[in-house]
């Protein structure tokens, strides 16, 4: 696949999944096996993780993604990107707060036939922590 098809995988991944919590759609988009280098402890492997984390998310929060920049070189797709999240629900211990917290990230994923088969990944958890009233 070129480098802006595995661009268009991505765009999905972020806009179609994550802020729809689509998670039947992660199915044609993401691998079974796809390898998590920072994996949450506990969680399965693979595609079935990010499933947990989807439905763990949209559960605490209203979700808004936005991408901020998304570059490709070959299967290789960066994303960097911005969330507003509304906390309605539980989330790491923590009752809703009603609050409007901003988190940030950026992932690396490795594309092969169509789907992301592996992906790194960085997000300001600390600092969302924060803005939820921890310290």
């Amino acid at each position: 696949m070129s480098a802006e098809q595995n661009k268009e995988i991505v765009r999905r991944w972020i806009e179609e999944v994550w802020n729809t919590g689509n998670a039947d759609l992660m199915d044609d988009l993401m691998d079974e096996n796809m390898l998590d280098h920072n994996p949450i402890p506990g969680l399965p492997a693979g595609r079935a993780a990010r499933k947990q984390i989807l439905a763990m998310f949209h559960a605490a929060f209203d979700v808004h993604i936005k991408l901020d920049l998304l570059l490709a070189d070959g299967d290789y797709v960066v994303d960097r990107w911005s969330a507003s999240l509304t906390h309605k629900g539980e989330f790491m211990g923590i009752p809703a707060t009603g609050k409007t917290a901003q988190l940030t990230g950026i992932d690396i994923s490795r594309l092969a036939n169509a789907k992301i088969v592996e992906a790194w990944h960085e997000e300001d958890i600390a600092g969302l922590m924060q803005q939820l009233g921890q310290s």
